[in-house]
């Protein structure tokens, strides 16, 4: 009876739930899918899987948490139209960060890391659809404000114990790039600041300028061999320009919830092709350094130390190619690591999901699997490698489907049965293999011996409407992409839009040169031509 009345309970408050994020849709302008219904009978089934997927109370606090903060956000937006403009009913998604307060967002955002833990365990699609428009109001977490160490505070559960403190200032540095590296400065006042590209903090009692920069860990690799050490952190090499630090905080990814690892870390501090090691003070996410002598320094650790656990990032990106290929890499929660995968992947799409909720070990070994909608069986693809341990290097598995015809989940195993990430991937999230299509003229131009006309013959219409110089622009994107799918200028060099034409389908096969040629189109903001290219791709 207890069961059924709590059920009930969750049902209405549920209703509740979908009524304000409908509302907040309406006024964000946001059309939700076509599943996103308050039909009954849909409620009361996902209150059941909520009932069957955790503790009442749990479930029950973060509804009622998520109610208060939608309608928060709501009331705030409302209040933000201007009532000069009468007709205006709704405002664009980026107006959150301006309207509400620092507090209300973090709210907002920790909601979202909850109901990214529910959707983890198994939950059915309802609730699947509930993220997804909370995904489409809430921003990206690299554009928020005031909001990363509540990123942080809830993306693992294994140190949840742990308080980090959030009296850090979030602060933008400057930015100033040479053929080398991109190197940051700072001027500050007294106070603590933390550093939004880089993560490093700072505590000031006076005015403060400084310069800093991530360095790679290549240039110390002779001396972590030597001494058996891996990287734990950054390697982030500080100059104060004027005035002087109070106290310094190197970022690092070990998890404090997963052992003792006080005896087990130190500081490397290079200088001058010298190295010498340092103690620090280990808080949730930084080190704090004990000798404010500064050039390059990060937090090592030695390696046989196996036990430690790690923050983690799963990063998933769509390659170029004909069939649905996936690179999912599984790394340390490092910002310099994840800026190399997307250097890496220049080129490819990147599909947003979330990571871990609970620390992983280092040096384990994990398998990827892809499950059918349902995850009730395994989907059929080609996974290699078949087996990924966790390093700090950029390793990932790649993933070939060839036809996916609806969603399927991603789950990361350790030792074959402990389900450590899982995800679903849905056919929104990627990008469709095109497939072919006729370029509309009027009836006239050239045709395939079947009547129905080649991706060849439609790119070949598209790119003719370019003037000269746009075409020459449009080879020069092609010689600039990423080094695995660049095409080599000498083949571009004075050739005609037939021969540019067949380099791209020889490169990127015909599904993927229509692809690069929408890519390229938008940058070059030739967007009628772009969508009349993805209207005759989508009608073939």
């Amino acid at each position: 009876m207890a069961d059924n009345k709590n059920s009930k309970e969750l049902e209405g408050l549920l209703k509740t739930y979908v009524d304000e994020l409908l509302e907040l849709c309406r006024v964000c302008d946001i059309t939700p899918e076509s599943g996103f219904t308050k039909k009954r009978q849909t409620i009361k089934k996902t209150a059941k899987s909520l009932m069957n997927s955790s503790d009442f109370s749990t479930i029950y606090s973060i509804i009622q948490s998520g109610i208060k903060s939608i309608h928060n956000t709501k009331q705030a937006l409302k209040k933000d139209l201007c009532p000069v403009q009468p007709c205006a009913s709704s405002v664009s998604v980026p107006r959150i960060m301006d309207v509400i307060r620092p507090e209300d967002l973090s709210e907002l955002i920790k909601h979202r890391k909850e109901m990214t833990r529910i959707c983890s365990e198994d939950l059915r699609e309802y609730l699947d659809i509930i993220l997804k428009e909370l995904e489409k109001i809430i921003p990206d977490d690299d554009q928020s404000q005031d909001t990363d160490c509540v990123e942080l505070a809830f993306s693992c559960e294994t140190c949840s114990e742990f308080e980090d403190s959030c009296e850090w200032k979030l602060t933008d540095p400057g930015e100033m790039s040479d053929d080398v590296q991109m190197k940051y400065r700072m001027k500050l006042a007294s106070g603590c600041y933390e550093c939004r590209r880089t993560g490093l903090r700072v505590e000031c009692s006076g005015d403060v300028e400084l310069e800093y920069h991530t360095c790679d860990w290549e240039s110390v690799s002779d001396d972590l061999h030597q001494g058996n050490l891996t990287p734990c952190g950054p390697l982030i090499d500080i100059k104060v320009i004027s005035g002087e630090l109070k106290t310094v905080h190197l970022p690092h990814f070990l998890c404090l919830g997963g052992g003792n690892v006080e005896d087990a870390v130190q500081v490397l501090h290079a200088e001058d092709s010298a190295v010498s090691f340092e103690k620090c003070v280990l808080t949730r996410f930084h080190a704090k350094l004990l000798d404010n002598t500064f050039s390059a320094k990060g937090l090592v650790m030695r390696i046989i130390h196996l036990l430690v656990k790690l923050h983690c990032k799963t990063l998933i990106y769509q390659t170029v190619k004909t069939h649905l290929t996936l690179h999912v890499y599984l790394i340390p929660d490092d910002r310099h690591m994840s800026k190399a995968v997307n250097e890496e992947e220049r080129g490819s799409t990147f599909i947003k999901k979330p990571g871990p909720v609970r620390s992983l070990q280092m040096n384990d070994w994990f398998t990827l699997k892809t499950l059918r909608k349902g995850k009730k069986s395994e989907r059929r693809s080609d996974i290699t490698p078949e087996i990924l341990q966790l390093k700090h290097n950029l390793e990932f598995f790649e993933i070939f489907i060839k036809s996916p015809k609806e969603e399927f989940s991603l789950q990361l195993i350790k030792q074959k049965s402990d389900i450590v990430w899982d995800v679903t991937i849905r056919k929104g999230d990627y990008k469709q293999n095109t497939s072919a299509a006729d370029f509309t003229d009027g009836g006239k131009g050239s045709y395939s011996s079947s009547g129905e006309r080649s991706v060849h013959e439609i790119l070949l219409k598209c790119l003719d409407d370019l003037k000269s110089e746009d075409l020459r622009l449009f080879t020069w994107h092609l010689t600039e992409a990423d080094r695995e799918s660049q095409i080599p200028k000498s083949k571009l060099e004075n050739k005609m839009t037939c021969d540019v034409v067949s380099c791209m389908i020889d490169q990127y096969q015909e599904d993927g040169a229509g692809r690069v040629t929408l890519m390229i189109l938008k940058r070059m903001n030739q967007n009628n031509l772009a969508k009349e290219l993805q209207e005759a791709l989508d009608s073939m």
